[in-house]
C-alpha cells in the first residue's frame, strides 16, 4: 500500500468492483485498453489483478481518494 496526502494506493479487492464495472464500461475511457468490458470481463479483470498481487507480488493498485473514500 501507497499513501500519499490525498490518495491510497492498495491491492484491488471485491468491494472495488461496482467502480471498476463503470470504469470498464465507458468506451471513451477505455479506448486505449482494449475498449469497454461487459460485467464479466470487468469481474474477470479484477480477479486478474487482485490475483497477480498473490502469484508476483505486485500488480495494478486501486486508487482511492482520501476525502471521499471514492
Amino acid at each position: 500500500m501507497l499513501e500519499t496526502e490525498r490518495l491510497l494506493l492498495r491491492r484491488p479487492n471485491a468491494s472495488d468492483f461496482s467502480a471498476w464495472t463503470a470504469f470498464l464500461s465507458d468506451a471513451e475511457v477505455t479506448r486505449f485498453i482494449g475498449g469497454p468490458q461487459d460485467t464479466a470481463g470487468a469481474w474477470r479483470n479484477l480477479c486478474l489483478f487482485a490475483g497477480a498481487w498473490s502469484v508476483q507480488g505486485y500488480s495494478n493498485f486501486s486508487v482511492v481518494e482520501k476525502a471521499t473514500g471514492q
